[in-house]
């Protein structure tokens, strides 16, 4: 396992991402045996961080994840977040986060993040900030972080924010026009979600059609699918040709296409750690094989160049389920 700095701490270039252990209507029925099998398995890989968030299945994946740590809590760091909509005053975050301590069955997070700008709120971010330094100051919380902010959004922070928690994925590029680079100049620790955007670059999908409904909420597709709401036409036919010619690059060099999903955005310059899910244990270990074999410096190059075109199409908006982005 290689490690890297996330601001004062130092990570595992693979975080565990525990959203499916939600299962529900995007991730299907879970069963929590596998679930807490995965954690164990990721931390004797030596995967030192691990994320979560009340808002996965209402604080099941907490749950999940707290059972799962339980004599384990001390081998890692944890990563929740708070929705800032369930949040009507400032105050309510101490209140979010004490559940979250409960249902995680610690007295402590190391890294809180704030999972969306604040949009439409009739408090600022710095009236919300006032309330997370002293849960700091409290030793509640070790570090603080965002995640979906841009380079706009940090104008409104006064905190000492480590890191924000971005999505990454060949099919997904948009953080490359302004976020990526002010991410870099500034120094901040970068996680990157959605490396294999939940599930498109499995290998297992073709067309539209085969891919789960639930899922297709995002501006790859048509906002006319069910739970879509981001009014706009998609991009359904240029995503699949993307994806058809990514494999055939991947099946050029004897890799899978999962592979080269994942080990593009880690040969990616200021990731510090990139977040994966996995359905079962088999499949996070052959995740964890990316870190060891790297991709070479020309199919690192062929998966930049036939996904360009997607990037263009999608443009510089890193709301992946909203046309009007709450990332400034």
């Amino acid at each position: 396992m290689r490690y890297n700095n996330l601001g004062p701490l130092e990570v595992s270039c693979f975080t565990l991402g525990t959203w499916s252990f939600a299962g529900g209507g995007i991730w299907g029925d879970r069963e929590k045996k596998e679930s807490i099998r995965i954690v164990h398995a990721a931390i004797d890989s030596g995967i030192n961080l691990i994320d979560t968030a009340e808002g996965y299945g209402d604080g099941t994946s907490e749950a999940v994840l707290g059972e799962a740590l339980e004599g384990r809590r001390e081998k890692v760091l944890l990563a929740s977040k708070f929705m800032p909509q369930r949040i009507s005053r400032p105050e309510d975050i101490r209140t979010v986060l004490e559940e979250t301590l409960k249902r995680l069955g610690t007295d402590y997070i190391d890294l809180y993040q704030q999972h969306w700008p604040f949009t439409g709120a009739s408090f600022t971010q710095a009236e919300a900030e006032e309330v997370i330094a002293r849960l700091m100051e409290e030793g509640k919380i070790r570090h603080f972080g965002v995640c979906n902010f841009g380079p706009g959004d940090f104008v409104k922070s006064s905190l000492p924010i480590i890191s924000d928690q971005i999505g990454y994925s060949l099919l997904f590029r948009a953080i490359e026009f302004e976020m990526l680079p002010f991410l870099r100049e500034k120094k901040l620790g970068v996680l990157t979600y959605s490396a294999l955007m939940q599930g498109l670059l499995s290998g297992k999908y073709s067309s539209p059609e085969d891919f789960p409904a639930g899922r297709k909420r995002t501006r790859h597709f048509s906002t006319e699918n069910p739970n879509a709401r981001h009014g706009e036409a998609g991009h359904e036919e240029l995503v699949f040709s993307t994806i058809a010619a990514l494999k055939a690059i991947a099946g050029e060099a004897g890799l899978s296409l999962p592979h080269c999903g994942i080990g593009w955005v880690l040969a990616q310059p200021g990731i510090s750690t990139v977040i994966i899910g996995s359905g079962n244990e088999k499949q996070l270990t052959e995740n964890l094989r990316f870190v060891e074999e790297g991709l070479p410096a020309d199919v690192i190059a062929g998966l930049t160049r036939v996904s360009e075109e997607l990037k263009r199409a999608m443009g510089p908006n890193a709301d992946l389920w909203q046309g009007e982005s709450r990332i400034s």
